[in-house]
Order: C-alpha cells, then structure tokens, then sequence
C-alpha cells in the first residue's frame, strides 16, 4: 500500500492530534497548498481518493485503476537512474512519465500509478504541473497513519456524489459554516473576499475533467 500526501498535511494532522499551546502556534505557520490523500493498493490496484469537505473527510473509490499508459522506446538517465518514458491522456491533459524499471514499484507521485517501474518524474506537456523525485529515505515518523485509519473516521460516496460535493463547496463556500445567515455584514464580506482571492489562485487545478 502507499499514501500521496502533502508533507504539510502530515506535520498538521500530528499537531492537532495533541494539541497545546505551542502546538497551535505551530499550526498557524503551516499552509497546505492541498488536503486530499491519495492511497493505492498496488496488488489490487485500487486507488481511493480522501478529502475534507468541508468539515468532514469523504473519500471515493475506484477499482482496477488504470491511466491506459503507452509506454515508448525513449530513454534516459535521470539522476544516474536509466529512465523510460510513457504518455498518458488523462484528466483532460496530456501527460510524460519517465520511469525506473530498476525499481520494481507500480507507484509514483498522485494518481500515476500502474508502470513497470517507479515514476521518477511526470508533467504535463503544457509544464503547468511537475512531480519530481528528490529522494527516498525510510519514514521515521511514527505519527504516520496508515490507510486504514485515515478512512477510519471518513465517509465513503460514489465518485459522483463527491464530485458533486466537492463543487457545491467550492462554488458556494458559505454552506459549511454554520449560521452563516446571521452573521454580521462585516464577516460575511470578509469571508467573500478571501474565498474570492482564495478562487484566483487555485483556478487551474491538475484535473481538468475529474476522474477522466
């Protein structure tokens, strides 16, 4: 099994499970560019997808998860590692893998699962997104869940649902707070302007169609 998570996230998650004053100082410095996990079986080959959505984690399932790689005759070295490179259309781009069949792992960074070999490094072709590998060293974190009791306290939907979910929230953010309505002007209208700030900067996420 592995886990895709921000390491943010995991610093995060391990202050808040025991909070104290110097804790939370800590917290405040912490920005998550993202919150979703990805967690992949890789003898199934199922890969599910957890988020919090607005105040509650939900997650989503896919079996026999498949990016429909072509792999080609291109090679190289990539940080003294011979490489090899794939393509994949999916989630509404156009994407380049390049492998290491040296490393015997069907893993990579995200959703790009499912080579002969570890995925080194991936982009789309129009480089509005990169994962490239640094370096691999044994997890000595022992606050580390492992994907059975990051689902523990979540809620599974059909991708559907929580696709849906996930846009409602985003297109109208108010809903997850509550008593929104009797709020006063002054923090609703600072609300509107940072989720309107918040909406400029994330504009192009890495799924353009989702699950695609």
């Amino acid at each position: 099994e592995s886990k895709f998570i921000s390491i943010n996230k995991v610093k995060s998650d391990s202050l808040t499970k025991n909070p104290n004053f110097t804790s939370l100082l800590e917290l405040k410095k912490i920005k998550l560019k993202f919150s979703y996990q990805i967690l992949f079986d890789s003898k199934s080959k199922k890969l599910i997808e957890i988020d919090k959505i607005g105040l509650n984690d939900f997650f989503c399932s896919f079996e026999n998860f498949d990016l429909h790689w072509q792999i080609t005759n291109e090679s190289k070295l990539k940080n003294n590692i011979k490489v090899t490179k794939a393509i994949s259309n999916s989630f509404g781009r156009k994407w380049e893998a390049w492998y290491a069949e040296s490393i015997p792992f069907i893993e990579g960074p995200y959703k790009f699962k499912g080579l002969p070999g570890l995925v080194i490094e991936v982009n789309d072709l129009e480089n509005n997104f990169r994962f490239s590998m640094i370096e691999i060293r044994k997890n000595s974190n022992q606050n580390f869940e492992n994907n059975n009791e990051t689902l523990k306290n979540a809620k599974e939907l059909s991708v559907e649902k929580y696709v849906d979910l996930k846009k409602k929230v985003y297109d109208n953010p108010s809903m997850i707070i509550p008593n929104y309505e009797i709020l006063d002007e002054n923090l609703k209208e600072r609300f509107r302007k940072v989720i309107e700030n918040k909406k400029k900067t994330e504009n192009n996420p890495i799924e353009l169609i989702p699950y695609n």
